[in-house]
C-alpha cells in the first residue's frame, strides 16, 4: 500500500480546522500527482490518501491528528 500524505499546520481554528483547507481542487491535484507516481512506479498495490493536521493550543503545544481514508478523489 502508498499512502499520500497531505499535512497542514495552524496556529488556531478560529475559521476552521486544518483540514477544511484541503480543498476539492487540492485533492485534485495530490490525485493527479499521485496518479503520474504510481504509473512511473507500476503500483499495483492499494493507494490511500490521509491528511495530518497539526493545530497548536492555547500553550503553543501542537496537537498532531492523523485522519486515515481522508478522501477519495
Amino acid at each position: 500500500m502508498i499512502v499520500f500524505v497531505e499535512v497542514k499546520a495552524r496556529e488556531n481554528n478560529r475559521f476552521a480546522e486544518p483540514e477544511d483547507f484541503v480543498s476539492k481542487a487540492k485533492q485534485k491535484l495530490l490525485a493527479l500527482a499521485a496518479g503520474e507516481y504510481i504509473h512511473l512506479m507500476n503500483h499495483q498495490n492499494e493507494v490511500r490518501f490521509d491528511i495530518i493536521t497539526i493545530l497548536f493550543n492555547k500553550f503553543g503545544d501542537p496537537v498532531i491528528r492523523h485522519t486515515e481514508d481522508a478522501f477519495w478523489p
